[in-house]
């Protein structure tokens, strides 16, 4: 199967709630300095314990980096605001759960007895569960829902696989610190993919400051693995190092975008990458795998490739599902498209007719009075051919003596927008002969399909002739023809 990347940015939801400017909180700073300052100290004199205290230091430092973290984290929740507040409060919920786990293994490890591995493993489950619930939170108000999903599942592939490749690297039996350390350090692909979705305002914090925490966090938990009391106190000091700056940069966090269109880009077509990547990945860790031995590690290993073959089907079935949608909706708009073209064009068709066999001529004029259109019931009224008076002037075939009010009937008509008049003037026929016309104007200067005035005018010669006559019939006798 080919994965696909989704490397479209997509519509933003304009109904996206808030998020606060990027700039990071001083006091979230000043608190985080603070707390690397307190770390590396307490982690030089970890350096001084006699070997059987090291496993005792280990613990304690680890709590003292844990409640930190937690006091970071709070800071910046306190001083976060619209939809960045629920994001930091689930991060700091998951710290919280976080410092309780190390305050267990720290009352335990004083009290001689480690606490229950089924305690252990639930907590540090709620901590993933709790982090995961981060890209919800993030991508919900921020992209469509199908997008949303297929970021997730990008970065759920991209975390399990870097998570398969440190258990291997780390290999020997699956403890509590060897899956902590392997989580982690998967979880900064996954945090990567969802910078990469998000493009927030670059810089040293934020999202770049905690894939780079959980970057150096995962990599010196893993260090402290392989090397064991080589790397004391170093490995235990740099991992929580890359702690705090992973909280750090949650506590600083936001869905505020980066505005250069070209960072943008480039995210995209890298995120649509790293899952390709991912999947790429799958087939050779398979056979590594294979080529170690089995055990335990081999059959977690497995599994959690298949788990990343599984994403990668649930992917694309949605984002083919959503192409389907879309290919559906642009066939049933196209459909629409054509039968509202087919409608318009018979209504221009008895529009035209209309035109065609009525006794009024409709013209539009320019602001100037130049004929820009005229019906083809013109050639009945005035003998003249339609084409015949397109670019000229109305005031051509006005009698001389009615200029000038048509002149003031038309400026009347320009000075208010939508207004309407009708007058009666004279028209020279083709044949030279005058015609009486009572035309109506309206402005539609406004309007941008006509952009003019529109007259509409009828041939009223025979009825002012009669009228004229009825006129000198009411005042003469029949018969003498006098007054």
């Amino acid at each position: 199967m080919r994965l696909e990347p989704d490397t479209t940015m997509g519509p933003e939801l304009d109904t996206a709630p808030p998020h606060e400017d990027a700039t990071p909180d001083a006091g979230t700073v000043r608190l985080t300095g603070l707390a690397l300052l307190v770390i590396v100290l307490a982690g030089g004199a970890a350096g001084l314990l006699p070997a059987d205290m090291r496993g005792a230091g280990a613990q304690l430092l680890t709590m003292l980096g844990a409640i930190a973290s937690g006091a970071i984290l709070a800071r910046g929740w306190r001083t976060s605001s619209g939809a960045d507040r629920a994001f930091r409060a689930n991060a700091l919920a998951a710290c919280a759960v976080w410092v309780g786990l190390h305050v267990l293994r720290t009352l335990a490890l004083t009290g001689g007895a480690p606490i229950p591995a089924a305690l252990d493993w639930a907590l540090l489950g709620i901590v993933g569960v709790l982090i995961a619930r981060c890209w919800p939170l993030m991508l919900r108000d921020r992209f469509p829902r199908a997008q949303a999903t297929a970021i997730a599942l990008d970065s759920a592939a991209v975390f399990v696989t870097l998570a398969a490749v440190t258990l291997m690297i780390v290999g020997g039996p699956v403890t509590a610190p060897v899956a902590q350390a392997a989580a982690f350090i998967g979880l900064a692909g996954g945090i990567g993919v969802l910078y990469l979705a998000l493009t927030p305002p670059r810089g040293l914090h934020g999202w770049l400051a905690a894939l780079v925490g959980l970057v150096v966090f995962g990599l010196a938990q893993a260090w402290g693995l392989l090397a064991e009391a080589d790397s004391w106190p170093v490995a235990p000091t740099v991992a929580l190092i890359g702690q705090i700056l992973a909280t750090y940069g949650a506590a600083t966090g936001t869905g505020a975008v980066d505005a250069d269109a070209r960072f943008q880009r480039l995210a995209s077509r890298t995120r649509g990458v790293l899952p390709i990547a991912a999947a790429g990945l799958a087939p050779g860790l398979v056979v590594v795998n294979e080529l170690g031995g089995g055990g335990q590690m081999s059959l977690i290993i497995d599994v959690m490739v298949g788990v990343v073959l599984a994403i990668v089907v649930a992917r694309q079935t949605i984002l083919l599902g959503e192409r389907d949608a879309i290919a559906r909706e642009a066939t049933e708009a196209a459909g629409r498209e054509r039968e509202a073209v087919i409608d318009l064009r018979a209504s221009e068709q008895r529009f035209q007719a209309l035109l065609k066999h009525s006794s009024d001529v409709f013209l539009i004029l320019g602001m100037d009075g130049t004929v820009r259109y005229q019906s083809p019931a013109v050639e009945q009224v005035l003998g003249y051919a339609p084409e015949e008076r397109i670019g000229n002037s109305i005031f051509e075939l006005t009698h001389p003596d009615d200029i000038g009010f048509v002149q003031a009937a038309i400026g009347e008509i320009m000075s208010v927008p939508g207004a309407t008049k009708t007058v009666e003037l004279r028209s020279r026929h083709a044949d030279g002969s005058w015609r009486t016309l009572e035309a109506t104007g309206w402005n539609l200067v406004e309007d941008p399909v006509v952009a003019g005035i529109v007259v509409n005018y009828r041939d009223i010669t025979e009825r002012k002739a009669l009228e004229r006559q009825l006129i000198h019939d009411a005042f003469h006798d029949p018969l003498t023809g006098l007054a």
